[in-house]
């Protein structure tokens, strides 16, 4: 995914994480993080920014990321403001403050995705393709690797707030390692989530096949993700622990705060996960007939019944909008949801620092589409 209105990420810079402890992108290139130094008042702040990028399902998927920036660190530019990555422009991770008025200053340490796992893969030997090509799935190294580099010569250790984002997959990428990261910092740092895009919901598609709980059984047991995964989510599905990979089995055993971020009718689910025709190609459900718009406004239901839980939480926050989209938190798909987007009239970006500051927590909207608060 290239920017075309790229937001200024401020000199976010690219480090190569050592690999001596298997820190490897599916090609065996190195792990690597951007980083961008904060100032001022956010000198001892950070934003932990965990990249998204979907997910690589089968040997054949992980095999076609080699070749791209979702599978190899090869071809990653030096800074990060080159708009090269996806989900990686402006929002919360933006050092422009009318973009980001309340976090422009932290420091951001921003880690590129380029395992195809949301950090969970963990295979100690490199895993032969069928043409003799070798893939490395070390998600979870990557991720140990990067942590120690910030806590060993960043001086993240010594932080007074810091916030762990992720957006799609790194979305659920927060749901899965919250806890562990929080477990990793000194216990008197202010450590919150950001999760925004990543409750994927464990549905079938419009027809009634389990497409994406398919998918991601099988790439579980391709990733060996079982060690990454929340233990305590684990041990409560002892035969199925593939469910710790969906945001809606793993959350209720999340102990640290986290405020989602999340469109009742996401985009990317309904055209990938639910698989509508409809939605394909554009994010204007008019054009959707009969069956199909009953499997969108379905959708909407769904999506609001099963997230009931962080509603109900009262230690964590949830801006639940009734738009049709996918991340709001960066700058995604030519759309700013970060600071148009809103319910009770406050947007995304409100709701969040309203949060993380206040005493705020729930913005959810229960209207049914059509509905006018989505900034278009």
């Amino acid at each position: 995914v290239l920017c075309l209105v790229c937001y200024s990420n401020g000199d976010a810079m690219l480090t190569k994480l050592p690999t001596d402890r298997g820190a490897m992108c599916l090609d065996g290139s190195p792990g690597a993080y951007y980083y961008r130094p904060g100032t001022g008042d956010g000198a001892n702040n950070w934003i932990v920014h965990l990249e998204g990028g979907g997910w690589c399902y089968t040997e054949d998927d992980c095999f076609a990321r080699t070749f791209l920036p979702l599978g190899s660190s090869k071809i990653w530019p030096p800074t990060l403001e080159e708009g090269f990555l996806c989900c990686s422009h402006g929002g919360i991770l933006s050092s422009d403050p009318k973009q980001n008025p309340d976090f422009h200053t932290w420091n951001l340490a921003f880690l590129g995705y380029c395992d195809g796992s949301s950090f969970t893969s963990e295979l100690s030997d490199p895993y032969t393709y069928i043409n003799g090509s070798q893939l490395w799935f070390r998600g979870k190294r990557i991720l140990d690797e990067f942590l120690y580099q910030l806590l060993t010569n960043k001086n993240l250790g010594k932080a007074q707030n810091i916030i762990i984002s992720g957006c799609s997959a790194g979305g659920l990428s927060v749901y899965i390692h919250l806890d562990y990261i929080r477990s990793k910092i000194p216990s008197n740092i202010n450590v919150k989530g950001l999760a925004d895009g990543g409750w994927f919901l464990d549905i079938p598609t419009k027809d009634g096949v389990p497409l994406f709980n398919s998918q991601i059984r099988s790439a579980f047991s391709l990733w060996n993700s079982t060690g990454a995964l929340n233990p305590t989510c684990v041990q409560n599905y002892p035969n199925m622990p593939w469910k710790c990979l969906f945001a809606q089995y793993t959350y209720p055993y999340l102990n640290t705060p986290v405020f989602v971020v999340n469109a009742k009718y996401d985009s990317y689910q309904l055209s990938n996960a639910v698989e509508l025709p409809c939605l394909a190609f554009d994010s204007n459900p008019d054009s959707c007939k009969g069956s199909d718009m009953d499997a969108f406004l379905n959708f909407g239901k769904t999506m609001e019944l099963v997230i009931q839980p962080v509603i109900s939480s009262t230690k964590d926050g949830i801006f639940l909008d009734a738009c049709i989209n996918h991340c709001q938190t960066l700058y995604l798909d030519n759309i700013e949801a970060w600071l148009n987007f809103k319910v009770n009239n406050t947007t995304p970006q409100q709701a969040f620092s309203k949060w993380f500051y206040g005493n705020e927590s729930k913005w959810v909207d229960s209207c049914t589409y059509p509905c006018n608060a989505c900034g278009k």
